[in-house]
C-alpha cells in the first residue's frame, strides 16, 4: 500500500464548496458550468460576424495578396519596400489612421535582447549552368525565371562568374564531414540547408553551395518527390558567407546522377555560376496603422508578417488585414458599426524580427496592447493544399480570457456551416482544429513582453515555403471567411466593457471547466494505459502507478489554477467604477472552477482506486510526496528573473555559456521554460509547472540548476535568494 487518500479541493479560506454550488451544475454536465446564453452568443458573435461577412470581399483580399506576392517573391529588400508602400496606400485608401512605416536597422549588427536582425539584401540576376559534360551543357537555374532558386542572402560572384567542379557532400555541419571530400575551390551539392553548413563550407574552402533540400510532412508531402519540381525557400541569416542555389528534388537527382556517373569515368561535372546580388546596410520596415477607438490608451492588435515569398505565406494574412480595415471602416462610415471603444492596431511585420525590435525600441507601443491575434497564412484552398484552419490559444504561463473568447467565436463559426439542421446556410464545411500555443508572431505572449495572443493559421500546406505557393492556391471563400473571423475577434475585444466582461466570465467558467474535465480524463486514460502496457517487477509498476496517480491530481489543480488566472485577467477590460460590479460574476466563475476541480479530483480518486483494485495492484491511494533531495532544496532557494525579454537566440550568447547550456539541456528541456521565469517563482516551482504543462521533456532540479546557472552566465537570467 502506498500513501493516503487525497483530500478534496478547498477554497483558499478553507471552505468546502461542493454543496454550496451543487445547484449551479447541470446533472449531466460532468462538472461543467451552464453554457453561456444564446442571447449572449448572438450579441457577441453572430451580429458582428454576419455584418462583416457581408461586407468583406474575398476576391479583393485575394487580389491584394497576389499584388503583394509579386514583390515579396523576389526576396529582395527593395521589392519588399515596395510591398510595404503598397500596403500603406491600401490602408490610407481604407481610411486607416496613423499609417506609418517604422524602420529598424537591417545591418546584421542590430541586436535586440538576444535576437539579431537580418541584414538587408538585394538581388538582380543569377544563373547556374552545366559546362561539362558537354552533352548536358546548358542553363539549369535562373533567378529571373524563378527567384526561389537563389538562396536569400547569397553573396555575389565575380562579374565573369565562377566555374568549378561540383562534389556531393553529406552532412556538412562538422569538420568530420569534410575528411573524405575535398571541397576546396569546389561547389558543394548537399541535401542540407545552406544556412546550417555555410560556415564550415567557407572554412574548408568551398566557393558555393547547391542544395536540393525539401521539407516533408507525413500528410501533405510525405517525400521530397511529392513536389518533384518545387524549390524550397532558403535563407542565409543573419547574412550570407558565400552564394547558394536551390535545386528542385528532380533537378537534384539529375545532378547527383551526373556527378556519380562522372566520378566512375574520372570526368568531374563542371558548373558555372553567376550571381548579381549583395547584402547591404538597409532598413527593416514594418507598417503600422489603426482604426482609432474612443479610448486610445488600450489597443487590440492584429499582426501579419509581410515579407515572406509565398502567396499564402504570408501575403494572404496581410491582405486579410487590409481587407478587414477596409470593411470595418466602411461599416462605420455607413453607420452600421459604431467606432470601437478601444483602438484596433494593425502591424505588418518581418516575422519575429519587427516585433522584437518594437518591444525594445518603442515599449510604449506594445504596452498599450491588451490582446493580439497573429493572422498567419490563412488563404488556402483547403482541398488543394490539405489544410485546416488552426486556432491557437496562448501559453499556459500567460492565461487570458481571450483564449475562451476565441473558443466561443470558433464554436459559433462552426455552427454556420451548411449541415443537417442548418440547410439554409450558404457556407460549406470548413475544416478547423484547436491547437495549443505554437511559436510565431504570437511570441509576444511571452510574459516578459506580456501581450496575450492567439493565432489563426491554415496548416498543413502541401506547397508551404516553396515556389508552388502561388495565387492559384488561394481560395476566395477562405480569404473571406477567415478575414471575417479575424475582424470579428478584434471588434469584440475592442468593444468589450462591463456587460461583455460578465459574459466572458461565464465563458471562462464554461470552457475552463471543460478543460479541467478533459485534463482529468486524459490523465486517467494515460495512467491506465501505462499500467496495461507495463512489464516487469510488480512492485515497480505499483510505485509508478501511485506516482502517476498523484501527478493526475496535480494536473487537475494545475489546469484549474490557469483558468482562475484567466478569470482574473478580465480586470483589464474594467475601470475602477466597474470592478465592484463585476466582482460577483468573477467570484462565481472562480467558485465554479473550484467546484469542477473538486468533482474531478473525487472522480480521479474513485476511478483510479477502482482500476487498481481490478488490476490487483497493492495501491489504495496516490503516492505521498517524497522528501526533497539536496538539489530540490537548492532549487527552492533560487528565484530566477529575466534580464533579457523576448526571444533568446543561442547564437547571440557567449560560446562558453552556449556550450554549458547545451550540456545542461542534454536529454531535452521544457520548450517554454523561460516563460515561467517571473522573478517570483523558485526554480523548483518552475520545474514543477513545466512538468505539469507537458510541453517538452521534464527537467529535474539538478539539471535545472545547471541550465539556470549557464543562462545566468550568458546574461539571460539573474538570481534572487528565496
Amino acid at each position: 500500500m502506498v500513501g493516503s487518500p487525497v483530500g478534496c479541493t478547498r477554497l483558499p479560506d478553507g471552505r468546502r464548496i461542493s454543496a454550496r454550488h451543487a445547484g449551479r451544475l447541470r446533472p449531466d454536465s460532468d462538472g461543467r458550468s451552464a453554457a453561456i446564453s444564446e442571447k449572449a452568443v448572438i450579441r457577441m458573435h453572430r451580429e458582428p460576424y454576419e455584418l462583416l461577412r457581408a461586407e468583406i470581399s474575398g476576391e479583393n483580399a485575394k487580389n491584394m495578396a497576389a499584388d503583394i506576392w509579386r514583390h515579396d517573391m523576389t526576396m529582395s529588400f527593395p521589392e519588399q519596400a515596395k510591398a510595404a508602400r503598397y500596403c500603406v496606400d491600401r490602408l490610407k485608401s481604407a481610411r486607416a489612421s496613423g499609417v506609418e512605416i517604422i524602420a529598424f536597422p537591417a545591418t546584421g549588427k542590430a541586436v535586440y535582447g538576444a535576437y539579431r536582425l537580418q541584414r538587408a539584401w538585394r538581388a538582380g540576376d543569377a544563373e547556374l549552368h552545366i559546362v561539362k559534360p558537354a552533352a548536358q551543357a546548358g542553363r539549369v537555374l535562373s533567378y529571373r525565371d524563378n527567384p526561389y532558386v537563389l538562396c536569400q542572402g547569397s553573396l555575389p560572384t565575380p562579374k565573369e562568374g565562377v566555374e568549378a567542379e561540383v562534389v556531393i557532400l553529406e552532412g556538412g555541419t562538422k569538420d568530420a564531414d569534410y575528411r573524405k571530400v575535398d571541397v576546396k575551390g569546389k561547389i558543394i551539392l548537399t541535401s542540407g540547408a545552406p544556412r546550417a553548413i555555410q560556415d564550415m563550407a567557407v572554412k574548408h574552402g568551398a566557393v558555393g553551395i547547391l542544395t536540393d533540400t525539401m521539407a516533408t510532412h507525413p500528410i501533405t508531402r510525405p517525400t521530397p518527390m511529392d513536389l518533384p519540381d518545387a524549390h524550397l525557400w532558403q535563407v542565409l541569416r543573419p547574412e550570407g558567407k558565400l552564394w547558394a542555389f536551390v535545386l528542385s528534388p528532380r533537378e537534384g537527382r539529375r545532378l547527383r546522377e551526373l556527378v556519380q556517373a562522372g566520378g566512375k569515368k574520372g570526368e568531374p561535372v563542371l558548373l558555372r555560376a553567376f550571381v548579381d546580388a549583395e547584402p547591404y546596410d538597409g532598413d527593416h520596415e514594418m507598417v503600422s496603422a489603426c482604426i482609432k477607438g474612443t479610448r486610445e490608451d488600450q489597443e487590440v492588435a492584429l499582426v501579419a508578417h509581410l515579407y515572406e515569398p509565398g502567396c499564402n505565406d504570408n501575403a494572404s494574412g496581410v491582405a486579410a488585414l487590409l481587407e478587414a480595415v477596409r470593411a470595418i471602416n466602411a461599416l462605420i462610415k455607413a453607420g452600421r458599426l459604431k467606432r470601437p471603444y478601444r483602438t484596433i492596431r494593425v502591424w505588418l511585420v518581418h516575422e519575429f524580427q519587427s516585433l522584437m525590435a518594437l518591444c525594445h525600441e518603442r515599449p510604449e507601443a506594445t504596452a498599450r496592447v491588451i490582446a493580439a491575434a497573429n493572422v498567419d497564412f490563412i488563404g488556402q484552398d483547403q482541398a488543394l493544399c490539405g489544410s485546416q484552419l488552426m486556432y491557437q490559444t496562448g501559453p499556459d504561463a500567460l492565461p487570458s480570457f481571450i483564449d475562451h473568447v476565441t473558443l466561443g467565436l470558433m464554436s459559433y463559426f462552426q455552427s454556420t456551416f451548411n449541415t443537417w439542421g442548418n440547410m439554409g446556410s450558404k457556407d460549406s464545411y470548413f475544416a478547423t482544429v484547436q491547437t495549443p500555443f505554437w511559436y510565431n508572431d504570437n511570441f509576444i505572449s511571452d510574459p516578459s513582453i506580456g501581450i496575450p495572443s492567439v493565432a489563426f493559421i491554415q496548416w498543413p500546406d502541401k506547397f508551404y515555403h516553396t515556389d508552388h505557393d502561388t495565387p492559384d492556391k488561394l481560395s476566395v471563400d477562405s480569404m473571406a471567411r477567415v478575414t471575417a473571423l479575424a475582424a470579428t475577434w478584434a471588434l469584440e475585444i475592442a468593444n468589450a466593457r462591463l456587460p461583455e466582461a460578465l459574459d466572458y466570465a461565464e465563458m471562462v467558467a464554461d470552457y475552463g471547466s471543460e478543460a479541467i474535465k478533459r485534463a482529468a480524463e486524459r490523465r486517467i486514460d494515460t495512467v491506465m494505459k501505462s499500467v496495461e502496457q507495463a512489464a516487469g517487477d510488480s512492485a515497480e509498476v505499483e510505485k509508478t502507478f501511485a506516482e502517476a496517480w498523484r501527478e493526475t491530481h496535480a494536473r487537475v489543480d494545475y489546469v484549474r489554477d490557469r483558468q482562475l488566472e484567466a478569470v482574473a485577467s478580465l480586470r483589464v477590460l474594467l475601470n475602477e467604477r466597474e470592478m465592484p460590479k463585476a466582482a460577483s460574476a468573477m467570484e462565481a466563475a472562480s467558485d465554479l472552477l473550484y467546484s469542477t476541480a473538486e468533482i474531478w479530483q473525487t472522480r480521479v480518486h474513485r476511478r483510479l482506486a477502482a482500476f487498481a483494485k481490478a488490476r490487483k495492484l497493492e495501491v489504495e491511494a496516490p503516492a505521498e510526496k517524497t522528501p526533497p533531495t539536496r538539489a530540490e532544496k537548492r532549487a527552492a532557494e533560487v528565484i530566477p528573473y529575466r534580464k533579457i525579454k523576448g526571444i533568446v537566440s543561442h547564437d547571440e550568447l557567449p560560446a562558453d555559456a552556449r556550450k554549458a547550456i547545451e550540456k545542461a539541456s542534454k536529454g531535452g528541456i521544457p520548450r517554454l521554460i523561460l516563460f515561467w521565469v517571473d522573478g517570483k517563482r523558485s526554480l523548483l516551482d518552475i520545474c514543477t509547472l513545466t512538468r505539469l504543462e507537458g510541453d517538452g521533456p521534464p527537467i529535474d532540479a539538478a539539471r535545472a540548476i545547471k541550465w539556470a546557472e549557464a543562462m545566468r552566465d550568458a546574461g539571460v537570467l539573474g538570481f534572487r535568494k528565496g
